[in-house]
């Protein structure tokens, strides 16, 4: 509930048409967009576009981030991820201070997404059975999951 009510204070994130928040919808590539320009305080221009995430999108785009360009397409844990540590320039690290039970084998992607946001505080995983906890990349995000992302990233890197 902090996490949202951050959110909302800073305008980084709004309710739909209906008024709902809906924390725990799985979150889209345009409202993905929203919440990480918003929280960088990124110039917002006019698009020509007719969908609301366009201006948003672009916005990252010219910020220097690659996002894939369909807004409704639903976003997994290592795509927040990978977008969070590039849009915070984070820096590669050789260690980690939890390890992942499903950590991917691909030292370089360890190195370069995992480790900075492990280390940062911002990833835990997620503590089930496991003896160790796991980290679910291909898992769909909700909402609430990536603004924790972002509002911790941004908190740790100020």
């Amino acid at each position: 509930a902090e996490y949202l009510q951050t959110g909302i204070q800073n305008n980084i994130i709004n309710g739909y048409q209906d008024g709902l928040m809906r924390p725990n919808q799985t979150v889209t590539n345009g409202e993905f967009a929203k919440l990480l320009a918003n929280t960088l305080q990124l110039e917002i221009k006019q698009s020509s576009s007719n969908h609301w995430s366009k201006p948003f999108m672009e916005a990252l785009t010219q910020f220097g981030l690659e996002i894939d360009t369909n807004p409704n397409q639903v976003l997994t844990r290592r795509q927040v991820i990978d977008l969070t540590v590039k849009a915070y320039d984070l820096i590669p690290e050789v260690s980690s201070s939890i390890t992942y039970a499903d950590l991917p084998d691909d030292i370089n992607y360890q190195e370069s997404f995992i480790n900075p946001l492990t280390n940062l505080g911002v990833l835990k995983g997620y503590q089930e059975a496991s003896a160790k906890p796991l980290l679910k990349l291909d898992q769909q995000v909700t909402r609430i999951e990536a603004l924790k992302i972002i509002l911790l990233t941004n908190n740790k890197c100020q």
